[in-house]
C-alpha cells in the first residue's frame, strides 16, 4: 500500500536589518522536510487488531522528500503570515493480515492507516532577532490535508506463474489539521537559509519532521 502525501507551509523570519533594506513585505519560502518520528504506525496496528485482525508482518516507511512553497506577508517587524502549499512525500505501509472478504478487508485497513497527503496550509510566524544576521522563530498553522491511498491486497497466486494476484483500490479524503514549530534563520540581505522544526497533530497522532528552506524578500 502506498500512501501519497503532502502537506506544509512554511514559516520563515526576516531579520530587522532585512526588514529596514527592504521596501516589500512580501516574501516567499522554499523548502524540504522529512519525518522524523510518527504515532501513526502504532496507533494502525491497534485500529486493524480493533478490527478483529491480527497483523502477521508489516513494513512502515516514514514520509521522505516533503516539498513545501510559501507566500508571506510581514505584518510587523516580528509578525507575519504565510499561504502556501505543501506535500508530506511518499510513505509505504505493507501488512499481512488473513480474511477472506477482500473488500471488507481493504475499506477497514482504509480506515486504519496512517493519514498523512498533500494540501495547503496557513500559518502565522513570529520571530525574534538574535543579532542582524540570525533570528529564531516560532509558528502555528492549519492544514488542509488531502490524503490519497492506493491499496494493492493479493487474494490469490497464479497458479501458472507462480505469481501473486493483486486487487488495487485508489481512494481519497480530504481534513483539517494543524502543526506547530520553530526555526533558526540565517538572513543576508534580502535572502535567508533557516533550519526547522515542525509537529503536525493529525487526527489527534503527532508526527514530527526536520527541514531547510531558502527565502526570498522581495
Amino acid at each position: 500500500m502506498k500512501v501519497f502525501l503532502s502537506a506544509i507551509s512554511l514559516a520563515m523570519v526576516i531579520s530587522t536589518s532585512a526588514l529596514a533594506a527592504s521596501t516589500s513585505p512580501w516574501f516567499v519560502h522554499i523548502g524540504t522536510s522529512t519525518m522524523v518520528d510518527s504515532e501513526s504506525e502504532q496507533q494502525a496496528l491497534i485500529n486493524l487488531e480493533s478490527l478483529g485482525h491480527q497483523p502477521e508482518d508489516y513494513t512502515f516507511d516514514l514520509p521522505s522528500g516533503g516539498i513545501q512553497l510559501d507566500l508571506g506577508y510581514t505584518v510587523s517587524e516580528n509578525w507575519a503570515l504565510t499561504f502556501g502549499y505543501m506535500e508530506f512525500g511518499k510513505s509505504t505501509f505493507i501488512v499481512d493480515v488473513d480474511t477472506a472478504y477482500a473488500d471488507e478487508a481493504i475499506g477497514e485497513i482504509n480506515k486504519a492507516l496512517p493519514r498523512y497527503g498533500n494540501g495547503l496550509t496557513s500559518s502565522v510566524i513570529y520571530s525574534y532577532p538574535i543579532t542582524p544576521e540570525f533570528n529564531i522563530s516560532a509558528e502555528a498553522g492549519a492544514l488542509l490535508l488531502e490524503s490519497q491511498y492506493e491499496i494493492n491486497y493479493e487474494i490469490g497466486v497464479n497458479e501458472q506463474t507462480n505469481e501473486p494476484i493483486m486487487y488495487s483500490v485508489t481512494t481519497s479524503d480530504t481534513s483539517l489539521q494543524w502543526f506547530a514549530g520553530a526555526g533558526v534563520n540565517y538572513v543576508y540581505k534580502s535572502t535567508s537559509l533557516g533550519l526547522y522544526y515542525r509537529h503536525y497533530e493529525i487526527d489527534r497522532l503527532g508526527s514530527q519532521s526536520v527541514g531547510v528552506r531558502l527565502g526570498y524578500h522581495f
